[in-house]
């Protein structure tokens, strides 16, 4: 009989598709949309971002150094010997070869150069984030702010307005390098560099690492974990209310007529409840796995972490079904399932992280059971062993119990209106 009772809190869900869709079908929706958006984004995958950038060149800077040289040389003391030092010193050359031909910005800086005559239809065309106008002069102006402490060249970049994030980065990248090479040449004005002074090429590469060391979750798991464990959370409200239409048709009191004690039909609705949370987290992860390549580490403590979790759904659902038998009323499932479920998942951060914004919010999350779930699904994913996510186990264990409790002390032992 206990069996039949499991089979059929089944059939009852199986025979709402509409409820069923929603419950296994928004999570993946939600998670395909939030991916495939966001997650190359903020992943940090170059990809997400290309820049297209043009040099329009009026002029050679080598032709234009070695011309000062030829016509002013004697005037300032320069010799030819004096060309690979200038050179160095040489802003568009630099800026080219230093910044947007590195090999770290190549990966999402695309760098062209077009003819002065080619400005104004790449502007009329859209092509480029951002046009970096080298005017004729240029050069020989920069060389007698140097020398003759004239007033520095102006060098015109023309940026795509409708392409925010992009020109953002080329102005903060030509604003840094600005400010580092007004640096260099103050410091060799009062002498702090010497004359065989090298400008060195920065060696650098970059790396996203936690600051604990593991390893990052990327947009995709963290989501995937996210919403599974929200609408996990829906089932309690969904089950809930099916059972309270069982004895609003008094098919609670045909149960005990057949003497069956109505402990074991609570404890039903736990197990089906149970099974049904563990398949749809099952459902998401298979998803997550195929369409967004997400690992898994071992796949025990995965288990584990949903099983405790699907405990305490199931422990709610009966704390729900208990409330609405024993005040005759569905409203606590449907207050549920409107508002309860949206703010514990604000509170347990489905919808967004809430320790780099809100550290002391979080930290109640990380006492709610989808929050909890979620905590340890992510100390998992980024590496954590058992010892590591057991104080949210713990969390999940604690509410667990304390709603099988309430549910077995609440719910009514006989029929009709309690």
């Amino acid at each position: 009989m206990f069996l039949a009772l499991i089979q059929k809190q089944l059939k009852l869900i199986w025979r709402s598709p509409q409820e069923l869709l929603i419950l296994l079908g928004m999570p993946i929706a939600l998670i395909s949309i939030i991916g495939f958006a966001l997650g190359s984004l903020l992943d940090g995958n170059s990809e997400a971002i290309q820049i297209k950038v043009a040099f329009a060149m009026h002029e050679d800077e080598n032709v234009a150094l070695e011309t000062f040289v030829q016509d002013k040389g004697e005037t300032f003391g320069i010799g030819r010997n004096m060309l690979p030092s200038l050179q160095q010193m040489l802003p568009i050359a630099t800026l080219r070869k230093e910044v947007f031909d590195n090999e770290e910005m190549t990966s999402f800086l695309q760098v062209t150069t077009i003819t002065p005559q080619e400005i104004a239809k790449a502007k009329q065309d859209d092509v480029y984030d951002a046009i970096i106008e080298v005017p004729s002069g240029f050069t020989e102006q920069f060389l007698l702010s140097i020398f003759e402490q004239d007033t520095a060249p102006v060098l015109p970049i023309y940026l795509n307005d409708d392409k925010e994030i992009a020109t953002t980065v080329v102005k903060r990248i030509v604003d840094t390098y600005q400010y580092q090479f007004t640096l260099m040449n103050a410091l060799a004005e009062q002498g702090m560099i010497e004359a065989d002074f090298t400008i060195p090429i920065a060696k650098v590469s970059s790396s996203i690492e936690t600051v604990n060391g593991q390893q990052p979750v990327s947009v995709s798991a963290y989501y995937s974990f996210s919403m599974g464990v929200m609408f996990i959370m829906y089932w309690v409200g969904t089950i809930a209310g099916q059972a309270f239409l069982e004895k609003d048709k008094h098919i609670f009191d045909r149960i005990l007529l057949a003497n069956i004690n109505p402990a074991i039909y609570l404890v039903a609705i736990i197990i089906s409840t149970v099974f049904l949370a563990m398949l749809q987290m099952l459902i998401l992860f298979i998803f997550a796995h195929l369409v967004f390549d997400v690992s898994y580490g071992p796949w025990s403590l995965y288990i584990v972490t949903t099983f405790m979790i699907a405990l305490v759904v199931g422990g709610l659902t009966a704390v729900l079904s208990a409330i609405n038998y024993k005040f005759n009323s569905v409203s606590a499932s449907n207050l549920f399932g409107s508002s309860i479920v949206a703010i514990l998942a604000l509170l347990g951060g489905s919808f967004f992280n809430l320790s780099s914004i809100m550290p002391d919010i979080a930290r109640i999350g990380y006492f709610t059971p989808n929050g909890a779930a979620l905590q340890s699904y992510l100390t998992i994913q980024q590496g954590g062993n058992l010892a590591q996510i057991m104080p949210y186990l713990s969390t999940l264990g604690v509410l667990a119990i304390m709603f099988f409790v309430c549910a077995f002390l609440v719910f009514p032992k006989r029929g009709g209106i309690a």
